[in-house]
């Protein structure tokens, strides 16, 4: 999950940022761009969820 404050600067732009993914070893990277709402939200926090692959985890017995 990943919160992002709306601000005077950001607010009613697109924002720019990458996401870091690891898997196997190698590391990944990947852009990530976000509309931020209008400038009536100053104050509040944009909320996203879901930007990365769930993860599977199993266990050898």
């Amino acid at each position: 999950m990943v919160e992002a404050a709306v601000t005077e600067t950001a607010c009613g732009r697109e924002i720019l940022g990458e996401t870091l993914t690891s898997f196997a070893g190698k590391v990944y990277i990947g852009d990530l761009t976000v509309a931020m709402p209008e400038c009536d939200a100053v104050g509040d926090y944009l909320v996203l969820k879901n930007l990365v692959p769930d993860l599977n985890i199993a266990a050898n017995n």
